[in-house]
């Protein structure tokens, strides 16, 4: 597997575990998932992530994972942004009276 290869699949493994994430929350949004829901995620993406890593060359493989911690930083950084950003407006809209 080329580096290229492994950090779309480092990429496309961190979005699709974030989009589970998110619709566990949708699901049941007065409650955080439960614990176990949450380590299966984690640890199906950071398996998908080892196995894959195995298949990048010797030679390309720091560099690769190098890339792709920074890939994964920036990635959960953002959606921990957005996240946060959603929250601090839901609890504006309700400190405020509706003025309808």
């Amino acid at each position: 597997m080329t580096s290229e290869d492994f950090l779309a699949i480092v990429t496309h493994t961190i979005l699709d575990g974030q989009q589970r994430y998110i619709a566990l929350c949708t699901a049941a949004p007065q409650e955080m998932p439960a614990k176990e829901e949450l380590l299966q995620i984690v640890n199906g993406t950071v398996g998908t992530i080892v196995r894959a890593a195995g298949e990048v060359p010797d030679a390309e493989r720091a560099e690769a994972l190098t890339k792709a911690a920074a890939i994964i930083a920036n990635l959960s950084f953002a959606r921990i942004g957005s996240v946060l950003e959603s929250q601090f407006s839901a609890a504006e809209r309700r400190r405020r009276p509706s003025t309808n």
